[in-house]
């Protein structure tokens, strides 16, 4: 599957923009906030609970009233580079690293595969089909040029419909080339999105657009040797499997004609931090 036109790519971000919060089985709309909490040591902490923490909205304290811990369901898409740039030592790691990675979700989670080469493909739909998806791995092959940007913002699209938590995984050297979005869109799509990026770049260079994507979103960007990606992969598949949900009903109201509204998480017990996307765009 090519990856959708400049035309598509602006009727998702519409669609994206439209439905910053999420629903319930109560019909009442939340705004949804996944946060992952950690102590100094970067060692996440597991054993809070909905009072530990506070959530601020444009600096106003926010009433969560709805809290889960590590048990939500989690629709995750595997971004991997395949281009030219990835031959060799890169790709071989790349494709152990994503093993890895599927090895670790459990039997309950949804992912896909999105290749990134000279187009954005989906060359295994979002399944729990762990078989298929770690022979899609291994069939990897090095082709063409790196769209990265337009794969960003085409995950977004397909993980739109998705269930619970929705997470973008990209692995590549992190250099862009002949992608029609440009760094400011991808940021855009993910500014606008329920979607945790986790960007990871084994190449010498890391793009500033991957760390704010990051940021944005309250993932976490990573810029390491080839050789420690089985590594980082576990870490990030650990992280996604203990996150917090933190549910409330907006003061103000959940419409608000489509502008940027700022979230703020923080959590009481000394000596941890916390990371949460940084806002969310209002309904109009």
């Amino acid at each position: 599957m090519r990856a959708p036109s400049r035309i598509a790519i602006v009727l998702g971000l519409a669609a994206v923009s439209s439905t910053a919060a999420g629903q319930f089985s109560t019909g009442v709309h939340l705004v949804e906030v996944y946060a992952t909490a950690a102590d100094a040591r970067g060692r996440l902490v597991t054993d809070l609970v909905a009072d530990d923490f506070v959530v601020r909205e444009d600096g106003e304290v926010q009433a969560v009233t709805a809290f889960a811990a590590g048990d939500v369901s989690l629709s995750v898409a595997l971004s991997i580079d395949h281009s030219w740039s990835m031959a060799g030592e890169r790709l071989r790691m790349a494709q152990s690293a994503a093993h890895v990675f599927l090895g670790q979700l459990r039997p309950t989670d949804d992912a896909m595969l999105i290749g990134v080469s000279s187009d954005v493909e989906v060359l295994a739909r979002l399944s729990r089909d762990r078989v298929r998806q770690h022979e899609v791995v291994e069939s990897l092959a090095t082709w063409g040029t790196t769209r990265l940007y337009d794969s960003v913002i085409a995950a977004v699209g397909y993980l739109y419909d998705t269930r619970g938590r929705r997470a973008l995984v990209i692995l590549s050297d992190g250099s862009d080339r002949y992608s029609d979005a440009t760094a400011e869109d991808a940021l855009r799509a993910v500014r606008a999105a329920e979607v945790l990026v986790y960007p990871v770049v084994v190449g010498p260079t890391a793009p500033a657009a991957f760390s704010e994507l990051a940021r944005l979103s309250g993932g976490r960007a990573f810029h390491v040797e080839a050789r420690k990606l089985s590594t980082i992969f576990r870490d990030i598949a650990h992280e996604l499997r203990h996150q917090y949900l933190l549910g409330y009903i907006p003061r103000k109201g959940i419409s608000g004609g489509g502008e940027w509204r700022r979230i703020e998480v923080e959590v009481k017990r000394p000596g941890v931090h916390v990371r949460a996307r940084e806002g969310y765009v209002a309904r109009q």
